[in-house]
């Protein structure tokens, strides 16, 4: 005969056994709530910054006349390079950035 799992005594006067289980409740209803990832907003351009292209052009010759040296004309033709440079390395980690954000909104 096999073990049971409740509470069982022998039934007075028959060869059978009384089998008294607790009753088994539902268990309770759980709300799931879920947090989704905002959707990534669109990456506005970054302006091109013609200040900083500009202003170089023009302090570098006022620099030149004021202490005659020649850094002075390197710093001119170097500054704008520079900003460039930092205008594509910009809109690269943009892109960069939009992308992971992208990539992990449609992950979750």
């Amino acid at each position: 005969m096999p073990v049971a799992n409740a509470v069982v005594s022998p039934t007075a006067g028959a060869p059978t056994l009384n089998f008294n289980r607790p009753p088994r409740l539902a268990r309770p209803v759980q709300d799931t709530k879920f947090a989704l990832p905002r959707k990534p907003e669109e990456q506005r351009k970054r302006p091109f910054p013609f200040a900083m292209l500009v202003s170089p052009l023009v302090m570098g010759p006022a620099m030149y006349f004021m202490t005659g040296r020649i850094y002075s004309l390197m710093f001119m033709f170097l500054s704008p390079i520079m900003a460039i440079a930092n205008q594509i390395q910009g809109r690269s980690q943009q892109k960069k950035g939009s992308e992971t954000s992208c990539a992990s909104t449609r992950t979750a």
